[in-house]
């Protein structure tokens, strides 16, 4: 006589089903947790990429900012070497003018004498 069919008996065909059900929910089961682990690592890599371009941006914004404050000084410097360079010039010819002026008064001084 033939066992019932659900036994678990190794030398059944049942349990050759009972076998094949096994590996087919195994294989569905990691299946579908590496389904989970794929959707998991994409999901964590897109917030990765968001935060890093964050970030980027924010870093992009800080080094336009200092070259903008770069080109500003820069043209401070310029506008203060222009300053100075007028200066320069406004003390040469005071300079002169005051050498002249010593000159004319030490000539009339020794006419007076």
């Amino acid at each position: 006589r033939r066992p019932p069919r659900s036994t678990h008996c190794i030398s059944s065909a049942a349990s050759d089903v009972y076998k094949r059900q096994g590996k087919q929910w195994y294989q569905r089961r990691v299946h579908g947790m590496n389904q989970a682990l794929i959707s998991q690592l994409e999901s964590s890599k897109s917030s990765k990429e968001i935060e890093v371009g964050g970030i980027l941006k924010a870093k992009e914004s800080e080094l336009l900012a200092e070259k903008e404050n770069a080109r500003k000084l820069a043209e401070e410097i310029e506008k203060l070497k222009e300053e100075l360079k007028k200066e320069s010039e406004a003390n040469s010819k005071l300079e002169l003018n005051t050498a002249f002026s010593n000159t004319l008064y030490t000539e009339k001084d020794i006419r007076d004498r």
